[in-house]
């Protein structure tokens, strides 16, 4: 070994506490860091549906060659307008967890190591589970996942960047991602008197804790929006069994064996009176259908608010001016 006759500098060196030190050809840094001083970990999270009671979005570290787990401490979450980009801190020095927040809310959790038993390298994914309260272990509610440490070979470094995470299932007992969930599945929808049908075919099986539910969807005689609740889809008739656990079950009561397979929906249905439908009244001809834009299926934690729908819309299908242009709905 020799001294080094060149070199090509690619970014800043930084100073011992780790502030940019911006110079073309600065000199080799002398003093060694502490890393442990500062932040490690930034997570930020959008779409989380809000859950009903003291349910919470919990983060943890695991490490699957023993499906150890332990929650995280946040230095700082801050929620975040995603319109604006406008964000304010709403806990300091409190467990990596949350209730939710609107369609336009993102949230930011700024872990600091010092403030969590071992240390990144000490885990191999970060976790975001669905849970009824904040928790000590995590439930078998993942939601979200990622993997950050290859630990087969010790040679490897630790590779920390930006990345996403994927939504869907993570074995917590076997150390395994699931299923990953996906967008799939058509169906067809109509107004059949005081009657909304739908009917859906071969939509993806929900991820654990989670469920698909109908909406009805449009805009009231003051121009605000409304969302009509269908509740969880259904099987067939006669039984109109509810569907509501088929990310846990195939052996749905009362509904036909072939309904729900390993990885998906065949058949779904919402079949809903109008007397049992919260629509505003009717502004719009004299059929309180003529107020409804659109119908949507959502994909929510059983756990949710589910009295408003929650961000993921699997499919969604408009009214047809076919409708609303109708004699039912004509005003004059």
């Amino acid at each position: 070994s020799g001294p080094i006759a060149v070199r090509t500098q690619m970014g800043p060196d930084l100073r011992s506490d780790f502030t940019p030190h911006f110079e073309a050809w600065a000199e080799y840094p002398t003093a060694q860091g502490t890393p442990s001083t500062a932040p490690s970990l930034v997570v930020l999270v959008d779409d989380l549906d809000i859950l009903a009671g003291s349910g919470v979005h919990q983060l943890w570290m695991y490490q699957s060659s023993d499906n150890s787990a332990v929650p995280l401490t946040a230095r700082e979450i801050r929620k975040i307008n995603t319109e604006t980009g406008d964000g304010e801190v709403i806990a300091t020095d409190a467990t990596a967890a949350v209730p939710g927040g609107a369609p336009n809310e993102a949230f930011e959790f700024t872990i600091s190591m010092t403030d969590n038993p071992g240390g990144l390298l000490d885990y191999d994914h970060i976790l975001i589970t669905v849970e009824d309260g904040v928790a000590t272990s995590p439930s078998t509610r993942t939601s979200l996942y990622t993997f950050y440490n290859d630990q087969s070979d010790p040679a490897l470094p630790v590779v920390l960047g930006s990345g996403s995470m994927t939504f869907g299932h993570f074995d917590v007992a076997n150390g395994a991602p699931g299923r990953q969930w996906g967008f799939a599945g058509s169906g067809l929808a109509n107004y059949f008197g005081d009657q909304f049908r739908a009917r859906t075919a071969n939509m993806v099986r929900p991820t654990e804790g989670y469920a698909y539910y109908g909406w009805l969807t449009g805009t009231d005689a003051s121009g605000s929006p409304f969302y009509a609740s269908l509740g969880p889809l259904t099987a067939e008739f006669p039984t109109y069994a509810s569907l509501e656990d088929a990310d846990m079950t195939r052996d749905i009561p009362s509904a036909t064996e072939s309904v729900v397979t390993e990885t998906g929906i065949a058949v779904g249905i919402n079949y809903n009176l109008l007397s049992d439908i919260a629509l505003p009244s009717p502004f719009a001809g004299e059929h309180p259908f003529c107020n409804v834009t659109e119908y949507w299926i959502t994909l929510q934690p059983k756990t949710a608010d589910l009295t408003k729908p929650g961000p993921t819309v699997a499919i969604r299908g408009a009214t047809p001016e076919s409708f609303t242009k109708s004699a039912i709905c004509a005003t004059e």
